[in-house]
């Protein structure tokens, strides 16, 4: 018979670091601007109220997975939990132990790297579909959880510009706008 272990205690300091961390997040909760925070299964921390307002009334509860949204279409869906998925597997950085207020002052600087495309017909609104340009940045999180990752919104795109997206990003649309300054514009 041994002693058991004490590795499910947390120190003061842990305590209060997660007690610090909850209440950053109540506080972004409440903010106007469009934030989200997924805990490393993908489940909802914070959605805050600029959120709701973007999705025309769209109010999840803490704990369900973003993959409950009403997502326009599965392939987005499989898209985006993909690419947030990548940003979990990057390797850690000496910027991700500063923790969620460093993540959320990098995430106001930092090109948008994802979109979220919902339908939002359940909710009241003349727009049925919502586009968010977003920045994602993974956070250190306080234990016992391993990171978590912030979604920050910095604009919103006309519904209707979405086809034009996937062929946006591709090598295409990158030849032809290096060769707009040419006068080039690409076709016959």
């Amino acid at each position: 018979s041994g002693s058991k272990s004490d590795k499910g205690s947390t120190s003061g300091s842990e305590s209060d670091a997660a007690s610090n961390q909850s209440a950053l997040f109540a506080s972004w909760k409440q903010s106007g601007t469009q934030l989200v925070v997924l805990d490393a299964e993908f489940n909802l921390t914070v959605w805050s109220n600029g959120m709701v307002d973007a999705t025309h009334g769209h109010d999840p509860r803490e704990g369900d997975n973003l993959a409950d949204l009403p997502f326009r279409s599965v392939e987005h869906c499989d898209r985006l939990m993909d690419t947030l998925t990548d940003i979990l597997k990057t390797e850690a950085s000496d910027d991700d132990g500063n923790g969620a207020l460093h993540a959320l002052q990098k995430a106001v600087v930092t090109k948008p790297n994802i979109l979220l495309h919902l339908d939002t017909r359940k909710a009241a609104g003349p727009q049925n579909d919502v586009v968010l340009s977003m920045t994602a940045i993974k956070i250190f999180a306080e234990p016992p959880e391993p990171y978590h990752i912030l979604l920050m919104g910095h604009h919103e795109i006309d519904s209707g510009l979405m086809s034009l997206h996937t062929w946006a990003e591709s090598d295409v649309m990158s030849d032809l706008t290096s060769e707009a300054g040419s006068g080039y514009l690409g076709g016959a």
